[in-house]
């Protein structure tokens, strides 16, 4: 059932008159609290399922058998009912929900008594002095993790929510050992209009996916060395959040940049034109709805192949990752794709930083695109087109996005009445691209025949497996020509990326994207009655 509370005028519920036991509010509780539907001794005190606090008389308080899932279901609905009426007999000021369900969940946690006794943050509250009841949220004692979340939550205001894990021994971003939270990450991500979380690398190490999933964005910050391995070793927490396979139905947008920012803090001041990188990826990471994206900060790693591990993780197009930790210290680069989101991104923000690239990436999975290459490496795997200057660029690629609506261009895949800059609308519940490459060793246009591509599918269909015709085994013909056909198997509305990509003779991988929007559910019966004189077809389209 739902509970709400509708305490009559002159009670002491002024803070949260008709607020409802609704579905974010236990959501939240859950991502804090997690399930263990076996009796376990929490400091003395015999708990069982969503950390419910048996008495004697409860069912299981003589047993260590599982209490079933609608006994835990009815335990958690009671007790939150339990808690919002605790907050609501506790305030007559005037809360917003957010700040309604944070107060709730730390009463949850610890009871009601245990709350009556936080007189500073009772009184901070009832004063409305809201700057001070963030820092007496995170001193009540507890879970560390759970307070920064409901403190995170006090500050929301429905801004989407990032969560930010601090490991650097940088001067400015100041290691978790000194015990302050604070990094460049956490000035531009509020800079940017998100509610910012900074967390050590233990507590991000002790959360679950339900807590994961309570944000829109994960950001590991530059680590001015290598990443704490706390950070690294729950991956298979994190990632299947940041996948959509768990917790998460859709994958969230991606960023990966092998460079350290915190190194160059005078470049940095909140907001510059050097942290357009930061600026911008905190908006692409959260652009995808219904999702938990990524922003991770690499400029070292102590052991490369568990790290190339987590990205294969991150991935799921063809391909192999491999890394270079030695990429010349130079500051030349260049950006070579776009999104909506990096608009204000250009080359001249990336480059001459005195060092600008710390890791490269000279092969990636085939649904991560390269924004930025560093061109003075002495391998070129990596070519496109900078969406500014129209000038080709290659060189081992460092700053990678995967997600919804990358645009990559390229003068050597073209698509005949395709425009990769402008969406394509989907006419039925199928869709053909049909491309032609060009020879980009070459100083004339020349099609570029027998060679093979790779077509990758992100968004709505992700990782759709489409058709190639004329050859099944998608390699051009004589006049450098293929084409891709795939089915909205998802059927509903959405947008695709269809990334298109080869690797040409001199052993560069050019690539381009196309976008498909699927407008609506098309579901299509045809009936056809005959009579001796006509054939009447009627197609019925919902």
């Amino acid at each position: 059932g739902v509970f709400v509370l509708a305490l009559v005028a002159g009670s002491h519920a002024a803070c949260c008159r008709m607020m409802v036991q609704s579905k974010p509010l236990t959501d939240f509780v859950v991502a804090n609290t997690g399930l263990r539907n076996a009796t376990y001794i929490d400091n003395g005190v015999r708990r069982v399922c969503y950390g419910h606090a048996q008495a004697a008389s409860d069912p299981y308080y003589y047993t260590w058998a599982p209490a079933s899932l609608s006994t835990c279901q009815n335990y958690l609905t009671n007790d939150i009912a339990t808690a919002m009426t605790c907050v609501a007999n506790t305030f007559n000021v005037e809360l917003s929900s957010n700040q309604f369900m944070a107060l709730v969940d730390l009463v949850f946690s610890i009871n009601c008594s245990l709350f009556a006794a936080q007189t500073g943050l009772i009184a901070a509250v009832q004063a409305a002095n809201w700057d001070a009841v963030p820092l007496l949220i995170q001193s009540v004692p507890g879970n560390a993790a759970r307070r920064l979340a409901e403190m995170d939550m006090w500050l929301a205001f429905g801004r989407k929510r990032a969560l930010i894990a601090i490991s650097s021994s940088s001067p400015y971003m100041t290691s978790y050992e000194y015990g302050y939270l604070g990094s460049l990450e956490v000035d531009y991500a509020v800079a940017a209009g998100l509610s910012a979380t900074p967390i050590y690398p233990p507590q991000w190490a002790a959360m679950t996916a339900a807590q994961f999933a309570a944000y829109d964005l994960l950001v590991i910050a530059d680590a001015n060395g290598y990443i704490h391995n706390s950070i690294l070793n729950n991956s298979g927490v994190w990632a299947p959040v940041v996948m959509g396979r768990s917790q998460r139905s859709t994958a969230g947008n991606r960023v990966l940049f092998g460079t350290d920012p915190s190194d160059h803090i005078g470049e940095f001041n909140v907001p510059s034109t050097r942290g357009e990188a930061l600026a911008s990826g905190f908006v692409f990471a959260t652009a995808q709805t219904d999702s938990t994206g990524l922003f991770l900060i690499v400029n070292g790693v102590a052991n490369t192949r568990p790290f190339l591990d987590i990205l294969d993780s991150l991935s799921e197009g063809a391909n192999n990752w491999t890394m270079s930790l030695v990429p010349p210290c130079g500051g030349s680069v260049s950006l070579i794709a776009n999104h909506s989101s990096f608009a204000p991104l250009t080359t001249s923000s990336l480059q001459g930083w005195s060092c600008s690239v710390h890791i490269t990436f000279p092969q990636y999975r085939s649904d991560w695109y390269p924004l930025g290459v560093a061109t003075d490496t002495t391998s070129h795997p990596t070519c496109g087109t900078d969406p500014h200057t129209g000038l080709n660029a290659c060189g081992e690629s460092y700053l990678l996005v995967a997600g919804s609506a990358v645009v990559v261009t390229s003068k050597f895949i073209t698509a005949p009445g395709r425009d990769p800059t402008v969406p394509t609308v989907a006419q039925n519940n199928s869709v053909s691209l049909t491309i032609t490459l060009m020879d980009p060793t070459l100083s004339t246009p020349t099609p570029l025949a027998n060679t093979t591509v790779t077509f990758t599918v992100t968004g709505t269909n992700r990782n759709a497996s489409g058709v190639c015709t004329p050859n099944p085994l998608c390699t051009t013909d004589s006049n450098g020509t293929i084409a891709y056909t795939y089915n909205n198997s998802a059927d509903t509305a959405g947008q695709d990326t269809i990334g298109v990509s080869f690797v040409d003779s001199a052993g560069s991988r050019q690539s381009a994207t196309y976008q498909i929007v699927w407008p609506n559910v098309t579901t299509t019966i045809t009936t056809t009655t005959t009579s001796t004189t006509s054939t009447t077809t009627t197609t019925t389209t919902t």
